[in-house]
């Protein structure tokens, strides 16, 4: 019979030497893969990170530096009592308002004051190209649709050429109940008035609209600002 003790030491023996087996068993090459694969991994990582890096960033670019603000941002005139636009100047009447305008195809407005009982009108100023804004026929056909008599019928646009400062222009003139573009309501005696001035390489429409109270007093300061104008030197 054998001793406990003899046994116990075989028994460590044979564990050791299954131990070492096991471990000899492993294939080096599997873990060498293992290891280059995480390392290959964290070098892409690694040339990401600086590829990226090395990209300056879209708020570095200059055309992304501009000052936006001052570009759309809209501000009244250093001079309140000049009117200025791209090819002139004019004086703006006393009581003409500036107030921002709400369209980007409108380069100033102003509000002209009501009279007695009435309500204000405004004074819009346009600005195109030579060749841009529509012919004059179908613009007239577009701002009379936003008219109709006392009656309800269409009205009946007064088209004339005016000149001014050696300068021709076409006035346009409706006097009716007002409908505007898709308005949700309509306004009772109201005028509109336009002058489209041409020149060589600009197109500036004039455009008064209000109650015909209110516009007709402001009729003759406009033409005093039309005969005001004084066109830049290029």
């Amino acid at each position: 019979m054998y001793s406990e003790t003899f046994l116990v030491n075989r028994f460590l023996i044979l564990s050791i030497t299954s131990l070492t087996l096991l471990g000899c068993s492993a294939d080096p090459h599997k873990e060498n893969e293992s290891i280059t694969g995480a390392e290959t991994n964290q070098e892409d990582a690694e040339a990401v990170s600086n590829d990226q890096s090395s990209k300056s960033s879209f708020l570095d670019e200059e055309e992304n530096r501009k000052d936006y603000t001052s570009i759309y941002t809209v501000v009244p005139p250093e001079d309140e009592s000049v009117i200025s636009l791209t090819e002139f100047t004019a004086s703006k009447p006393v009581s003409w308002i500036w107030t921002p305008p709400r369209s980007t195809f409108t380069a100033s407005n102003y509000i002209l004051p009501a009279v007695e009982s009435s309500e204000p009108a405004l004074l819009s100023i346009s600005e195109f190209e030579a060749g841009e804004g529509g012919n004059i026929e179908d613009n007239i056909v577009r701002w009379n649709s936003q008219f109709r008599d006392f009656e309800g019928a269409p009205v009946t646009p007064v088209v004339e050429q005016i000149t001014f400062q050696g300068l021709s222009a076409t006035q346009v003139a409706f006097r009716g109940e007002y409908m505007g573009a898709g308005a949700a309501w309509h306004k009772p005696d109201h005028t509109m008035i336009i002058v489209v001035l041409e020149q060589p390489t600009k197109r500036v429409f004039f455009k008064i609209l209000g109650p015909t109270k209110t516009v007709n007093v402001h009729r003759d300061p406009l033409y005093e600002m039309l005969h005001s104008i004084e066109l830049l030197s290029p």
